[in-house]
């Protein structure tokens, strides 16, 4: 559930989103944070219909190797992510 009380004005608060923690929660969030962070504990959780809200946010990606992942950073660099223009 969303506060209606949301200040207007984005800090430099980042919040995350992965497999564990929704996308609906950095929307509830969009007023109070500027920032996503996009955490790839075990896959890389963006798909093709969240990009809209991703796209209201400066964002980061946390390297497959934090977790262990290192072979899976070639295949990172290969997805075309959408950029600001």
């Amino acid at each position: 559930m969303c506060s209606e009380s949301q200040s207007e004005t984005p800090s430099v608060i980042a919040i995350r989103f992965s497999e564990f923690e929704s996308i609906k929660t950095a929307e509830c969030f969009k007023k109070l944070v500027d920032w996503i962070w996009i955490d790839t504990v075990n896959i890389l959780p963006i798909k093709n219909e969240i990009l809209p809200v991703i796209s209201n946010f400066k964002s980061c990606i946390v390297c497959p190797e934090r977790w262990g992942r290192k072979n899976e950073i070639e295949d990172y660099k290969k997805i075309e992510y959408p950029v600001e223009s």
